[in-house]
């Protein structure tokens, strides 16, 4: 991968004016490379509103997409992107908690995707891979999942989860 595959060309800026492009593998992480070094102010607000949009309009593909992203994609700045975006998915959308009126539940990620999430949190939070901002990023999550978890449904670490976690498991 190149920093020139990710950049954002005209023909696409022009078509995302209006909308963002459809959610897949490449304009995730199209989007995701942008964060991180946008060739222009254009370019990164146009990134950043796709992100939020398929958030908002699938947020357990979206959640599971920056899961997969995160643990896999071979850049490290775009493994960096997806953490940080990540978090902030989880922030927003990790269970509802009665704050919106309209009560929709669609919004917020499905119970698979918090068990994916979960999973990927402990494995890569405590693993000690990659730099050390994506060990700090990875940290963050998980202590971001488990304060979520913790506050929402009064889920704590099982006994197996907590050994990984320490390293003697």
């Amino acid at each position: 991968y190149t920093a020139a595959a990710y950049t954002l060309d005209a023909p696409y800026a022009m078509e995302s004016a209006s909308a963002p492009p459809p959610p897949t593998p490449e304009s995730l992480r199209r989007c995701l490379w942008c964060l991180t070094s946008p060739p222009n102010a254009g370019s990164l607000a146009l990134s950043e509103s796709a992100l939020l949009s398929w958030e908002s309009s699938a947020p357990s593909a979206y959640a599971f997409a920056l899961v997969e992203m995160s643990g896999s994609d071979p850049e490290g700045a775009v493994r960096l992107a997806a953490s940080l975006c990540l978090k902030q998915c989880i922030v927003r959308r990790w269970r509802h908690r009665g704050r919106r009126s309209d009560g929709d539940a669609g919004g917020f990620l499905d119970d698979a995707t918090r068990a994916h999430v979960r999973s990927h949190a402990l494995r890569h939070g405590s693993s000690g891979a990659g730099s050390t901002a994506e060990q700090k990023a990875a940290r963050s999550l998980l202590a971001r999942v488990v304060r979520n978890d913790a506050t929402t449904s009064g889920r704590v670490l099982s006994p197996d989860e907590l050994a990984h976690l320490l390293g003697s498991g």
